[in-house]
């Protein structure tokens, strides 16, 4: 009897000293945040809200050269009754499976789809956004902003193919 609570004595120091070590770690990330009641309203409406754009219908020799665009439509999201302490918004782009490489608009549509062609987006600058990495901000005022974009066909190796171009990209605002 004395070995068996011996044996049981020493596999419990052991699982003991195993468990302690299960709670060792070497780095930490402490999280805050805040909810608010109301954020901007986009559009005149509470999140989401969606814009649908139309590209203009163009022949495909204007983009036969590499890196050649075409197209180029404005985009504006008007940010209205902010809270009076808000100074500033901040677009983050969902870097998604519809987004390439390169963080530009994969198309993604289902039939008869053009080829060698995405689509870019703009800040208000006209200077073309990397989807993947880049974010846009903008001043609120007044409890009042305006989010300023440009959308226009892409193709990076020329050669673009008629069809259909379908494409969509997804942000998320940030208000400070």
């Amino acid at each position: 009897m004395k070995a068996l609570s011996i044996k049981t004595g020493l596999a419990s120091l052991i699982l003991a000293g195993l468990s302690s070590n299960a709670f060792a770690y070497d780095a930490q990330i402490n999280i805050t945040g805040e909810l608010t009641e109301s954020t901007c309203l986009i559009n005149g409406a509470n999140s989401p809200a969606i814009k649908d754009v139309t590209l203009p219908t163009l022949s495909k020799t204007a983009l036969t050269g590499a890196g050649s665009w075409a197209g180029r439509v404005p985009v504006s999201f008007q940010l209205s009754g902010c809270d009076v302490s808000t100074t500033g918004a901040t677009a983050t782009f969902e870097n998604g499976p519809n987004i390439s490489a390169d963080g530009n608009m994969k198309n993604l549509a289902a039939t008869n789809a053009a080829t060698n062609v995405e689509v870019q987006l703009l800040n208000s600058e006209g200077t073309v956004l990397n989807l993947a990495s880049d974010t846009v901000t903008t001043p609120i005022a007044d409890e009042a902003g305006t989010l300023q974009f440009f959308v226009q066909y892409f193709s990076k190796d020329g050669g673009a193919t008629a069809g259909q171009v379908v494409s969509h990209v997804e942000f998320s605002m940030n208000y400070n």
